[in-house]
């Protein structure tokens, strides 16, 4: 098995750009997904209601990758953080039991959305309007929550073994599966808003397919088949390690919904009604999620490196990558803004 000794010897600017571009890109493919669909539905027959429809199934969609990012994200730094105590091997059973606890917390949401879809869509601000199709759109995508929440999970495990390049192609060739798909669903097979849903599940299936694959052969540990019996014990820490992942997109899916209740209580009083409002909203969300995602990247290109000088005791250098992130980070928010103000 390979090493990533180059964690706690090489330039930490170097390091963080070269982990860091890849899941940059990757989270832009992956925003590609939902904008993508908004493109095509909007320009449909579906119009406004249609990304309206789409735009109140997304909460939930972000409560997958909740659940996804927050057992990912910690078994990643987890497995960093052994790489640095070279103890790999206890590496192994936590990431098995994320694997296995990210599978069947997807079955759940899976369920819950099939069992409950119309009063969960009413509660995301779905209209009588829109019920129908959101009702439509998320049935398909509930099927396919256990591939997209374990693509999101295991390209963390793959980024933090020393391929962040792997994990960027296989997000990609879904995303752009899905932008060959959606219009040859949408438009040349009539599918309407459905064609949208089986774009993005086709291409988010591929997307863990590929995923999967690179555990036959992984960089810096090996999986036996017990390491996928749960065992708790040893998953406390990377537990703790994913919660903050875990929060962020819960806190994400709250002030979506709140903006969604406030939108449908007063859009009625409007001359708009609150369907227009919600689509207009929904494409905001979706284009702001393109610069979230790139501070986001720059984050988890972090993550390998911070954990491995953790585990390895180098203080030092996970100080000079805090302020180099912190940097990026504000530079990146004040181009924004001034890209947004002025255009």
């Amino acid at each position: 098995m390979a090493s990533n000794d180059k964690m706690g010897t090489e330039r930490i600017g170097k390091l963080l750009f070269r982990f860091s571009l890849p899941c940059v890109i990757s989270l832009l493919i992956s925003s590609l997904y939902n904008l993508v669909d908004q493109i095509f539905v909007g320009n449909s027959s579906l119009g406004y209601l249609g990304n309206a429809a789409t735009g109140v199934v997304y909460p939930i969609v972000v409560v997958t990758q909740a659940f996804a990012w927050g057992f990912g994200d910690g078994c990643a730094s987890f497995l960093a953080i052994c790489q640095g105590k070279k103890e790999t091997l206890k590496a192994s059973k936590a990431m098995g039991t994320g694997i296995s606890l990210t599978f069947v917390s997807s079955l759940f949401i899976l369920l819950f959305s099939l069992l409950f879809s119309d009063p969960i869509l009413r509660f995301c601000g779905a209209s009588e309007t829109t019920l129908p199709m959101a009702r439509s759109y998320l049935r398909i995508l509930a099927f396919f929550f256990p591939c997209y929440m374990l693509q999101n999970m295991l390209n963390s495990i793959i980024r933090s073994d020393g391929s962040p390049n792997f994990a960027m192609i296989t997000t990609g060739v879904g995303a752009l599966l899905n932008i060959i798909l959606d219009p040859i669903f949408i438009y040349l097979c009539d599918w309407g808003i459905e064609g949208a849903a089986w774009a993005s599940a086709i291409g988010q299936a591929i997307s863990f397919l590929l995923s999967a694959l690179y555990f036959l052969k992984p960089k810096t540990f090996r999986f036996a088949w017990r390491d996928f019996l749960p065992d708790f014990k040893i998953y406390k820490e990377p537990l703790l390690l994913g919660a903050s992942s875990f929060i962020t997109q819960l806190s994400v899916v709250i002030i979506n919904l709140v903006g969604n209740m406030v939108i449908t209580k007063y859009g009625n009083l409007s001359i708009y009604g609150q369907d227009i409002p919600i689509s207009t909203t929904s494409v905001e969300t979706k284009v702001f999620s393109l610069v979230l995602n790139i501070v986001v990247g720059i984050a988890l290109g972090s993550q390998p490196i911070i954990g491995y000088n953790l585990g390895a005791g180098k203080v030092e250098r996970i100080r000079k990558t805090y302020w180099l992130i912190l940097g990026w980070t504000l530079a990146i928010g004040a181009f924004s803004t001034l890209l947004f103000e002025l255009y």
